[in-house]
């Protein structure tokens, strides 16, 4: 698998994308034998975009460590 894309790319092995990501993709990067089931897409190229984060890449490697949901539901509140 290639992210073709110009953000960041969370691989989930469950269609809810809950919980660790099983792996996460920056730009360009390709990661082999994965079985992934779902992806959620963050921006990659440090500006804020009025998201929580900023699109820092730490930030979002860190949310994919938490799990997408419990990080949606934190800001959330």
């Amino acid at each position: 698998m290639r992210n073709d894309t110009e953000s960041l790319a969370l691989l989930f092995d469950n269609a809810g994308c809950a919980g660790k990501a099983a792996k996460v993709l920056k730009p360009g990067e390709r990661a082999r034998n994965v079985e992934v089931v779902a992806a959620f897409f963050r921006p990659a190229d440090g500006h804020d975009h009025g998201r929580p984060g900023g699109g820092r890449d730490e930030q979002v490697r860190e949310d994919a460590e938490e799990g997408f949901l419990a990080t949606v539901s934190r800001r959330t509140g």
